[in-house]
């Protein structure tokens, strides 16, 4: 609420009150000096009462007070030929029933701040996460969704809040499986898993690789879905056995068929008939690079106690 409709607000109830309070004057005057009564216009001074107490708290007990003295000092002045007893008992329960009233607000305004307070924590984790969530309900409805949610997805919250359902962002043939979870995961969440790999479609029809972490949150029907994008990291692994196994072909045919080989000195001989070292070969016909070390048993040979084995 902005500083302005506050002080609007504020003027209204003083001048809600100050009406109240005057209506409970003029009551006053009729009833002790026209009706010659003064059992039943009180009980309009638990309104004025009443809303102080709960607009301002222990502040608003003003009026109780005020409206206490007004029924007692009237009571003396306007009807000395009645006993006030009975007015004094029911100045104490003004009294009552604004500081109940105002004990009630504060624990209501404090339990409200509290709630207030957690609901502002949760939202700046709900959206500094930094993984794509959505709150789901049971009827699979999204009911709240993050701005990482919006960035894989491609649609602004106010499109997906309340108006989407989840089924509608991941591919058909996972939606059998994932529709299983999410009805077994609300009798038993322990189950299914709360973690699993699924296949999501973007707001332009891009299939992304995804991993979720679905959890049921405990004491409702609603559930909670982490969404990680794992596409690079997929495509990436695909590239590598891809490399791998060009490799591996490539190695296979450089390396197949009879290779003339020098008994003595290891040298290979090509097919123009040049002698090369085994590595040179094998480098020249791959990509694969050598580096030069000693094995134990050539160390000893050449250096005999001087070698020591690095291992």
């Amino acid at each position: 609420m902005t500083k302005k409709n506050q002080r609007t607000e504020t003027r209204f109830k003083i001048a809600a009150i100050v009406l109240l309070l005057i209506a409970a004057c003029f009551l006053t005057y009729y009833f002790h000096c026209v009706l010659k009564s003064g059992k039943i216009f009180t009980h309009f001074f638990y309104i004025p009462i009443f809303l102080s107490s709960l607009w301002w708290k222990k502040k608003g007990l003003i009026v109780a007070v005020l409206l206490a003295l007004l029924l007692i000092l009237s009571h003396d002045q306007l009807r000395m030929d009645v006993d006030n007893a009975n007015d004094y008992v029911r100045a104490l329960m003004f009294l009552c029933v604004g500081y109940v009233v105002a004990l009630l607000s504060e624990k209501i305004e404090w339990s409200e701040r509290i709630a207030r307070t957690s609901m502002d924590i949760y939202k700046t984790i709900f959206e500094t996460t930094g993984t794509a969530t959505i709150i789901i309900e049971e009827d699979t409805t999204i009911f709240l969704a993050n701005k990482q949610f919006e960035s894989l997805s491609g649609y602004a919250k106010k499109e997906v809040e309340g108006k989407k359902r989840w089924s509608e962002f991941f591919v058909k043939k996972d939606l059998d499986r994932m529709m299983e979870y999410h009805h077994i995961r609300r009798i038993d969440p322990n189950a299914v898993p709360g973690n699993y790999e699924a296949r999501f479609v973007d707001r332009e029809g891009l299939v992304k690789e995804v991993v979720l972490n679905v959890a049921v949150i405990p004491g409702t029907k609603k559930s909670v879905a982490a969404i990680a994008d794992i596409s690079p990291i997929k495509d990436a692994l695909r590239e590598r056995e891809l490399l791998q196994k060009k490799l591996e072909e490539a190695l296979a045919q450089v390396l197949s068929g009879f290779i003339p080989i020098c008994a003595n000195c290891k040298k290979i001989r090509d097919e123009k008939g040049q002698w090369s070292q085994v590595e040179l070969y094998i480098k020249n016909r791959s990509k694969a690079e050598f580096s030069h070390t000693i094995c134990p048993e050539c160390g000893k040979k050449l250096y005999g106690n001087l070698y020591r084995d690095p291992k």
